[in-house]
């Protein structure tokens, strides 16, 4: 059985192949110094005065992973909490024969959460690498991303949900100057927001945004779904 522990420290050890491996953990670089920002999830010291990293702030929590057990007729649900990920590791069970179950993650999650899920179901850890690809800001970490066979992931999708803003002009700037802006913003939001400890869990997440003309811009945001199965169910 893999332990959460373990699932971490594969992705750090992936992260550390040189690009002389068959298979070179370049592009897990990030993923894996993002995944050390939580100290407990391999027992290291804490530093002087951490605060719990990623945690939201009081009043605003609502549960983060949401699990549908199938079964005869009805489904049970299942909530938890952010920080509630050894109740979820503990208590969650596989799906009986010819079941299945439904895990909804309801936005940002924390490494140890992806330790969680991920040695909970088996899930490769490519999914979430590529549902967290913001955190690679080098080209170069992307340049074996995608395997050469679609076959060889055919149980990970994307889906992208586009929503349309309107607004009243852009005051002084012009339709050029505008989107430049936001260019250069949304790089900032990327890496200073998603790819440190100030995102929360639970947080909704911006992937794109596009002015259209000076009435409308779009934002984007992903729905990943990876599909797991085992001798007795889904």
């Amino acid at each position: 059985t893999v332990t959460p522990e373990n699932y971490t420290r594969a992705i750090i050890s992936l992260s550390r192949c040189s690009s002389t491996y068959v298979f070179p953990g370049n592009n897990y670089v990030d993923m894996g110094d993002w995944m050390l920002l939580d100290r407990d999830l391999l027992n290291l010291p804490k530093r002087e005065e951490q605060a719990i990293p990623f945690a939201s702030d009081a009043g605003e929590t609502h549960d983060l992973v949401v699990v549908y057990n199938s079964g005869e007729g009805k489904w049970g649900v299942q909530g938890y909490s952010q920080e509630e990920h050894e109740n979820f590791y503990a208590a969650t069970t596989v799906p009986e024969a010819g079941l299945g179950q439904l895990v909804f993650i309801r936005g940002f999650i924390s490494p140890s959460w992806v330790s969680t899920i991920g040695s909970k179901y088996n899930i490769d850890p490519e999914f979430f690498r590529r549902h967290m690809e913001y955190l690679s800001a080098s080209v170069d970490r992307h340049a074996y991303s995608f395997p050469s066979l679609a076959s060889s992931s055919n149980n990970i999708f994307r889906l992208c949900v586009s929503t349309l803003l309107h607004r009243d002009g852009f005051g002084e700037l012009d339709l050029q100057s505008q989107r430049s802006y936001q260019s250069t913003e949304l790089g900032i939001y990327k890496i200073q927001q998603l790819g440190s400890t100030k995102v929360h869990c639970g947080d909704s997440l911006v992937r794109e945004y596009s002015t259209l003309c000076s009435s409308f811009s779009v934002i984007e945001q992903w729905i990943s779904l990876c599909v797991t199965k085992t001798d007795q169910g889904w």
